[in-house]
């Protein structure tokens, strides 16, 4: 062996533990980082597309530098970006919301539209339509509830209106029964003092009111009584009917901004 092929193998010899380590350091970066990262790329990338992530990953061995390793990282977050408020915005929001509004099962809707929606992985094109479809959907049910409720309110006001009337001419009828009895000979300052109350009526009409018109009288404040009553009822729900509406409202007028932002 001459001198040259000694020095030769010294210098292979030299380099090779070298060679070896690298060869190594390349493998780990390829399986443990590229791979890795390329994997998760893809099963993003595959559920906003809306197909199943492809199993096998194909790492470029021509450029295994750190820059390129980053390019990949920072490709990965913005994936991540961009599916995770997409998804908790549709979800939580867009259906959830007017859903609770309505008190219907939001999971049930979401579940219909895509299984997968419910662990808030797929966001594809297709279920984003899906999605869009049935918040018109909730919407537009929304819209007829409200509308029935409007309707009901009109009801509720125009009886309302009708016993106010009818207590109205009742009124008038009080005031000719105290006449009458006056003109018979009845005392009248008692019914001057205390124009209504049925226990001064019955003291201070005396004889000259008969048994049939004081009954008359305390029946007619009887139903004067259960029409306040009912009268009352109609404003309180008047009042939370009006007050689910304006929740409604604003909370539609919220989703809205929430859309535009």
């Amino acid at each position: 062996m001459t001198s040259l092929d000694r020095t030769l193998k010294q210098q292979l010899d030299a380099i090779t533990p070298a060679l070896h380590e690298m060869q190594l350091r390349k493998e780990e970066r390829m399986n443990q980082q590229f791979r890795e990262v390329h994997a998760q790329i893809q099963r993003i990338a595959s559920e906003i597309a809306g197909h199943q992530p492809d199993c096998n990953v194909l790492v470029i061995e021509g450029d295994l530098s750190l820059k390129k390793l980053d390019e990949h990282q920072n490709e990965l977050q913005r994936l991540h970006k961009e599916k995770t408020p997409e998804s908790r915005r549709l979800h939580k929001r867009v259906v959830q919301n007017p859903a609770e509004i309505m008190a219907m099962d939001a999971s049930m809707i979401i579940g219909d539209i895509h299984p997968s929606l419910l662990a808030i992985q797929n966001i594809s094109d297709t279920i984003l339509e899906g999605l869009k479809s049935k918040v018109e959907q909730l919407k537009d049910e929304k819209r007829k509830r409200t509308e029935k409720i409007l309707r009901v309110l009109q009801v509720w006001t125009s009886v309302a209106q009708q016993i106010l009337a009818w207590n109205g001419g009742h009124r008038q009828h009080y005031r000719n029964w105290r006449h009458k009895v006056k003109d018979r000979g009845a005392p009248s300052q008692g019914l001057n003092q205390h124009p209504e109350p049925q226990a001064q009526e019955e003291k201070h009409a005396g004889e000259g009111a008969t048994k049939q018109e004081r009954e008359e009288v305390r029946r007619s404040h009887e139903r004067e009584e259960t029409r306040g009553e009912e009268r009352r009822k109609v404003d309180k729900i008047g009042e939370a009917k009006r007050e689910e509406h304006r929740s409604g409202e604003e909370s539609e007028h919220e989703e809205t901004k929430e859309e535009r932002r």
